[in-house]
């Protein structure tokens, strides 16, 4: 509207802020949701992962996401807001069984940095294009015209060196890695190649892992770079961006 048609009179009303979502992610969330009763088949042909349900959990009338940002899986149940409390306590009660744990932001960003997961902003930023984060097939299958599409197909947008998405390892499994610092090559350092977007200290692996934009970065898997950080130079190897369950065996259960 603000872009494309001005001057049409049109109002757009958001209604977000009138649902609340609680998300169940772990091994046991399917059976969770089961515990509290519902009318949505949770099967797994019944409801697959990228799909979504409407139905009753609890006795409470919601929409159900059968989606991740955990590597998981998980349900985000949308519920109006009015009834978030009850479904919230209901949930915590029914969990006692189950040693559910609330979590909070910083375990869901340690756990999507481990499955290698974007996260908008941190690993994309206003010069980022889909390609850079490795969505490049998606856009290529679509055969009709989108907004954008030409943007997508400037020289800028299609040069051989641009910043790719890759995952980070330290050579000094005790090392920690940061947001923001530097990648140089090992070789020259005529400036910096690409930078950290996003790191944590593992729990599951037990080391410092980081995804990070790289340029040409998907063809220098296996190569030695130095992270600069501060003064500090670590190096550390590049590999998939993806360091826990990379066929997605969690999710497809």
């Amino acid at each position: 509207l603000q872009g494309e048609w001005p001057n049409l009179r049109v109002f757009a009303t958001p209604v977000t802020h009138q649902w609340d979502v609680i998300t169940l992610t772990g091994p046991r969330a399917r059976d969770l949701i089961a515990a509290l009763g519902t009318d949505i088949d949770l099967g797994k042909a019944a409801f697959p992962h990228m799909a979504w349900r409407a139905g009753r959990i609890a006795g409470v009338s919601a929409r159900v996401l059968r989606v991740s940002f955990t590597g998981e899986l998980s349900y985000e149940i949308n519920v109006a807001v009015r009834a978030a409390a009850e479904l919230w306590a209901r949930i915590v009660a029914a969990g006692q069984a189950f040693d559910l744990m609330p979590f909070g932001v910083e375990s869901l960003m340690t756990l999507r940095i481990e499955k290698g997961y974007v996260h908008v902003g941190s690993e994309t930023d206003g010069t980022s294009v889909p390609d850079d984060i490795g969505m490049g097939g998606a856009i290529a299958r679509k055969a009709s015209d989108f907004i954008g599409r030409r943007s997508l197909l400037r020289a800028e947008a299609t040069r051989a060196d641009r910043n790719q998405l890759v995952g980070l390892i330290p050579e000094d499994r005790t090392a920690r890695l940061q947001a923001g610092a530097h990648l140089l090559g090992e070789g020259a350092r005529d400036g910096s190649e690409g930078f950290v977007t996003s790191a944590c200290w593992s729990p599951t692996l037990d080391h410092a892992v980081a995804l990070g934009l790289l340029r040409r970065g998907r063809t220098r898997k296996g190569e030695r770079v130095i992270v600069f950080d501060d003064g500090r130079e670590i190096p550390a190897r590049v590999v998939e961006p993806c360091f826990i369950d990379s066929k997605g065996a969690r999710l497809d259960v």
